[in-house]
């Protein structure tokens, strides 16, 4: 493969990234309308869509607007990718061999979000499968700007899950 090519395969990834994201924030923001025009939107979002509509009348207050709105977007985003990377290992053959899994959003970095799984001890194959499938997920997500650090610890270790973690049901992981 020649370097055009492999620039052109790099560049056609990442649209397809960002084509992605955009489909899931465009469900998401179908979700949002159809539950206005239900009448179940929560009370924030609405109050969310109504700035949006205000910025958007109002064109010399849009990009203040949108400034100040970025961490709640980056929110949005982050919870779409959490979700990603949960379904993502949801598909792993070994996701019966793990015990725990626990996340948190990494107090240091906005988008950041530290993985705390426990295995059991010497189950060589599924840290790699979780080893693996978190690196290939940040790689597709790093255009994106957010990161996701993956801590495996062994049963044997006795190591309770570190303060800030919410642990996932692992029965709604497996199938």
């Amino acid at each position: 493969m020649n370097a055009q090519n492999h620039i052109e395969t790099d560049k056609n990834s990442k649209v397809q990234n960002i084509i992605n994201s955009l489909e899931e924030f465009m469900s998401e923001i179908n979700d949002d309308k159809f539950c206005m025009m239900e009448g179940t939107l929560s009370k924030a979002k609405f109050e969310f869509w109504e700035k949006v509509h205000q910025a958007r009348k109002n064109k010399t207050d849009a990009q203040n607007f949108v400034l100040g709105q970025k961490s709640e977007l980056d929110a949005r985003f982050l919870r779409l990718a959490i979700n990603s990377y949960i379904h993502t290992i949801s598909k792993l053959d070994s996701i019966d061999n793990f015990i725990k899994v626990a996340l948190r959003i990494n107090d240091n970095l906005l988008l950041d979000v530290d993985v705390w799984v426990e295995l059991e001890d010497e189950d060589e194959l599924a840290e790699r499968d979780i080893t693996l499938a978190t690196a290939n997920f940040n790689t597709k997500i790093q255009n994106l700007g957010y990161y996701f650090n993956l801590m495996v610890v062994e049963a044997s270790d006795n190591i309770e899950i570190p303060e800030g973690f919410d642990l996932f049901d692992l029965s709604e992981l497996r199938s």
